[in-house]
């Protein structure tokens, strides 16, 4: 458990302590994500987002969800302005849920963290008048891991996409999904 101080004035002479449960840390994240996926609260939750310290999360799984929403509120605004420095900071966001498993020593069993990783850097890759191949790498190379894990029906689409845009724009296409699935 966590332990989270509310101050109630700015001398912080009255203040309130809290046990915070990761239980219940996910709650109030999933209230956020609601918030996230419309596009006229998405900038208010993102700010409430912004003003939270990463450090105060029970657990890296909580911290890792925090990331991933930050990383979904970036993509979301991109796909409302076209700006790609909000791609930029999706990336960078999602990017850390992977950095905190690792660090932690844990993996990262959320499929939707994965297409998140692959489809955000394929976004950057693509959405330039000349393709990005460094994320084009990144692209290829985070969605070999997520489809040698998982096979949900996002990471296959996903895959089928990667490989028109390889087809079309010359590239080296991402590797068969027969050989990267597992096998059930």
């Amino acid at each position: 458990m966590k332990i989270s101080i509310t101050t109630t004035s700015q001398a912080n002479e009255d203040f309130t302590v809290r046990v915070v449960s990761a239980e219940e840390q996910i709650a109030w994240l999933r209230l956020l994500n609601t918030q996230i996926k419309k596009s006229e609260t998405r900038s208010d939750a993102l700010s409430v987002l912004l003003g939270i310290t990463p450090e105060m999360f029970s657990s890296p799984g909580v911290a890792m969800y925090y990331f991933y929403l930050l990383s979904k509120a970036y993509r979301l605004i991109h796909e409302d302005t076209t700006n790609i420095n909000s791609l930029l900071m999706s990336a960078e966001m999602i990017t850390r849920v992977f950095t905190i498993a690792r660090e932690s020593v844990i993996k990262v069993k959320n499929p939707k963290y994965h297409f998140a990783r692959a489809y955000t850097y394929f976004r950057i890759a693509s959405c330039r008048e000349t393709v990005d191949e460094i994320y084009y790498l990144k692209t290829l190379s985070s969605l070999r891991a997520a489809l040698t894990s998982f096979s949900s029906p996002s990471l296959i689409w996903l895959h089928g996409e990667v490989m028109s845009f390889a087809l079309r724009n010359k590239l080296s296409p991402p590797t068969p999904i027969s050989h990267l699935t597992r096998q059930s």
